[in-house]
């Protein structure tokens, strides 16, 4: 098939870097095919029945029958009606010595190979089990492979040759389906993780994180980072622990289901795990493999640590056969061996014993989450390796520690629920013991706070001693904290003691705490009265012209101020003669919001305290509402091409000045400030503030061009004229500002130069121009090179090739 492709003719034109660009609008393609026929079925008989059939000429020789002849061409003497229908005969008595023959015997053979090929690939799958895992697809070979004997019985050769390749093929498919189902990759799953884990499939070229209960297959590798852990749980229940740091490659897992066997194998790169095989071993086979040896293990509990220089294999259960360098050594129960790079394995010897834990004991109930652990000190041990569980199976595993140099330790846990421990004690050689026997404790949740009633002193009391009685009930064995000092309490439950106050108001704090932590707080507040002084302080944020004369920019204002605490204050506005009343807080706070001001009022304060004593002021509240001014020297140009600004001005009435929120000193209310401008557009805010709050602002939007005209496109265009050579011009560009109205070129071919001015076109942002070149001017003229140039001096010559 040869394409044949149509184009329009467009002209070229070239971009600023001098590649063409094609301006098709439309391309068209245009496909011419020829001769071709598709067919694509399994029993398409097209491609058989198109083969001319190579037919044997013979002689028939003396007392030689028609059944001799097929017998001895066809391979069956039932076959003799073939010869006959092949050489246009009515019957075998037509049949004379010395007649020549045709026979067709390249279909007839092909036939019976083809079916005996078919047999053969359906006996091969049902050998495989394809009855039981493709049975469709096994049934329709046979099928197929019986109507082909059955064609062949009726001498059609090409159809029997076609349905007996079918029969085959769709043997084949069966035996397929039949292994692929039947020896199928087993799945482990990633069943508890701790901290980082990732895993990695063996097409993959980067480390993935590996969620709970991922998936893994033959192949795929899982690794553990600091503080870390991961276990694999594989299709026969067995589980690898792979602790921190570690490293392991699933290499094989196998299920075979029709003999219901299964294998498993896992490769330590490096780290340290913990192997739990299933106990029912029966068609199963786990291999656990270490680079660098060769083992064979009959364990169902063992550990194994490896590293660059050393492997350490710990075992618990059974025995596992270490072979390395040519030796061999068995390592039996509660027995640890090392095997050194390219060494010969150690001799084995004993672990240490499992340690006995003491804390907390078992069926423990704790109402604290931070428990404390203990077990018995184990001669010759360097650290212990503690693991808390959520569940006896140590599936869950919570918290794991293999570094912990005394026979105690103290951790928080997530919170309510059972827990499972267990420890175990690691030698100098590095080899860990059996864990203990696991432990068991629960952390229970009271969230009940304990009872707690104070009966003295009385909520808001005021006071003229400098101390107060404190008084009440509590729950039996609580922990009573008068202001955080512990208080006695008796075995009855109530409390008595004497509390010191300060001058003013006092805050006394109750907080009763339960065995399982919970608290009850109770709060009074008395205020004690030292003397008869009743003063008033207003608040510092308030803005003052003079003492106690305020201003502010609304007709609203906010009176803040302090004196006696739960005083009575009174507000007296003296225009309109209305009073507004508050008291103040515990610490003597208190606050008026005054509206509707105009000019200047005054106003009148009286204090009167709880124990009697009273005091009066007055202030003053002043509207100033009139914004300062701000009044530019001269205008900044909208456009620059100059990185800094300088502004001058004068600004009136401001306490406060800033451009771009940079704070700028005022001389004689005058300023003058360089602004340096950032490429692009560029707003400047000028505020001012006085000294009542009001602000004025000042926005100016300059541009900073410093960048010459960009070129977009070129394109020259040859105009066809008989009595003039015309050329037409267009350059595209484009700026921040506005552009030159010309624009000079300059057009080369050879030695032959010509130059001029294109014109600015707005509409289209583009020079322009119709060239009438010399009579004498070559062919093959193009464009040398055009200066682009805006209206701020920024210029670029652009030169072509």
């Amino acid at each position: 098939m040869n394409p044949k492709y149509t184009f329009p003719l467009n002209p070229i034109t070239f971009n600023s870097v001098g590649f063409p660009i094609l301006w098709a609008k439309r391309l068209w393609f245009r496909f011419v095919f020829s001769g071709i026929v598709a067919a694509s079925t399994l029993l398409d008989t097209s491609a058989i029945l198109a083969q001319s059939s190579a037919k044997l000429a013979i002689t028939v020789q003396e007392n030689e029958s028609i059944r001799d002849l097929a017998q001895k061409y066809l391979g069956d003497p039932d076959l003799w009606g073939e010869i006959l229908k092949s050489n246009n005969l009515a019957s075998a008595a037509e049949i004379k010595a010395g007649m020549p023959l045709h026979i067709a015997a390249d279909l007839v053979q092909l036939s019976k190979q083809q079916l005996q090929t078919a047999l053969q690939a359906i006996q091969s799958a049902t050998e495989a089990g394809a009855k039981v895992f493709a049975a469709d697809t096994i049934a329709s070979a046979i099928t197929r492979y019986d109507e082909a004997v059955a064609q062949r019985q009726n001498g059609e050769w090409q159809k029997s040759i076609a349905l007996a390749r079918a029969a085959k093929l769709q043997a084949e498919t069966a035996r397929r389906e039949t292994l692929a189902k039947r020896n199928t990759t087993g799945v482990a799953e990633l069943s508890d993780r701790k901290g980082a884990v990732e895993s990695r499939k063996p097409a993959d070229t980067i480390w993935k994180d590996a969620p709970l209960q991922t998936k893994l297959t033959e192949g795929e590798m899982v690794r553990t980072l600091s503080s870390s852990l991961a276990e694999i749980t594989f299709h026969d229940e067995s589980r690898i622990r792979l602790n921190e740091n570690s490293q392991a490659v699933i290499q094989k897992m196998r299920l075979d289901l029709l003999e219901k066997r299964k294998e498993s194998s896992v490769s330590l790169v490096t780290g340290n795990a913990f192997a739990l095989l299933a106990s029912n071993q029966k068609k199963k086979n786990f291999d656990f493999v270490i680079p660098g040896m060769t083992t064979k293990v009959n364990s169902k509990n063992f550990w194994v640590q490896k590293d660059e220089k050393t492997t350490k294999v710990a075992n618990y259960e059974g025995q596992i056969e270490l072979t390395a360098q040519g030796a061999t050594v068995v390592v039996g129960e509660n027995q640890g061996a090392l095997v050194q790079a390219n060494q010969k394995p150690s001799l084995p010897q004993s672990l240490l014993p499992s340690p006995n834990l003491l804390l907390p004991k078992n069926n423990l109930t704790s109402f604290e989450t931070r428990v404390a652990f203990s077990w018995e000190a184990i001669t010759g041990a360097v650290d212990y390796w503690l693991e808390i569980s959520r569940d006896k199976s140590f599936t869950n595993v919570i918290f794991n520690n293999n570094a912990i140099k005394s026979n105690s330790f103290a951790t928080a846990l997530p919170g309510v629920g059972s827990y499972y421990w267990r420890v175990a004690a690691t030698d100098a050689n590095g080899f860990p013991s059996r864990f203990s026997e696991r432990g068991f404790f629960n952390i229970a949740s009271d969230t009940t706070a304990p009872f707690l009633q104070l009966t003295a002193p009385e909520e808001a009391a005021i006071v003229r001693e400098n101390s107060v009685r404190v008084a009440g009930v509590t729950e039996k064995d609580a922990t009573l904290f008068l202001n955080t000092i512990a208080i006695e309490v008796a075995p009855d439950g109530k409390f008595q003691s004497e509390q010191r106050l300060r001058d003013g108001a006092n805050e006394i704090t109750l907080e009763a705490r339960d065995l399982a932590g919970n608290a009850s707080r109770l709060r009074r507040t008395v205020t004690y009265v030292a003397d008869s002084r009743v003063g008033i302080s207003y608040s510092l944020g308030l803005k003052a012209l003079r003492p106690k004369h305020f201003v502010v920019p609304t007709a609203e204002f906010t009176l803040r101020s302090r004196s006696t605490p739960l005083s009575l204050i009174t507000l007296q506005r003296f225009a309109t003669r209305l009073q507004m009343r508050t008291f103040a807080d515990h610490l003597g706070d208190f606050q008026f919001n005054i509206p509707n001001l105009a000019g200047t009022e005054n106003f009148g304060l009286t204090v009167l305290t709880p124990a009697g004593y009273s005091a009066k002021d007055t202030f003053a509240v002043e509207v100033d509402n009139t914004p300062p001014a701000i009044k530019l020297v001269a205008e900044p140009p909208a456009v620059s091409s100059a990185d800094t600004l300088r502004l001058a001005g004068l600004v009136s009435g401001a306490t406060s000045f800033k451009i771009n929120e940079k704070e700028i000193k005022l001389v004689s209310d005058q300023f003058a400030e360089i602004v340096r401008l950032q490429p692009g557009a560029n707003l400047i805010r000028l505020m001012a503030t006085d000294f009542a709050g009001n602000v004025a602002t000042l926005e100016k939007r300059v541009v900073l061009d410093q960048e010459p005209p960009t070129l977009v496109q070129q394109q020259i265009t040859p105009l066809f004229s008989a009595s003039a050579k015309l050329l037409q011009i267009s350059v595209k560009a484009q700026d921040a500002s506005a552009m030159q109205r010309t624009a000079k070129f300059i057009l080369q071919a050879g030695s032959f130069s010509y130059t001029d001015y294109l014109k600015f076109n707005p509409a289209a942002q583009a020079y322009e121009e119709t060239v009438t070149l010399p009579k004498d001017a070559p062919d093959g003229i193009k464009l040398k090179s055009v200066v682009l140039e805006d209206y701020y001096g920024n210029k670029k010559e652009y030169q072509f090739n």
